[in-house]
């Protein structure tokens, strides 16, 4: 039986979590990284949208869940940006 090939080390770290913590940047990062929504809320309505939009407009399936059928599923979808949307959004 071979032996499994070693890995290589990996690089040095720039600087060590006891040397960033206390300062500007680790201070601006925690708040960059507690103020996210982490909520299930708009992933679940964006869903949704993509759901009801794959049933089509006047798909005869009980009016839709919330009215949001077709078009409107499609509106529903297009009004909850994705989380790289919303990044990318705030550079």
């Amino acid at each position: 039986m071979k032996s499994p090939t070693p890995t290589p080390p990996s690089p040095p770290l720039k600087h060590s979590a006891c040397e960033v913590y206390g300062t500007d940047k680790y201070r601006q990062m925690s708040y960059r990284c507690i103020s996210q929504d982490l909520s299930w809320d708009r992933p679940a309505a964006k869903w949704e949208g993509v759901f009801m939009e794959m049933l089509g407009a006047g798909s005869g399936v009980g009016g839709g869940i919330g009215g949001y059928v077709g078009p409107a599923g499609t509106q529903l979808k297009n009004s909850i940006p994705t989380p790289v949307a919303a990044i990318a959004g705030s550079k």
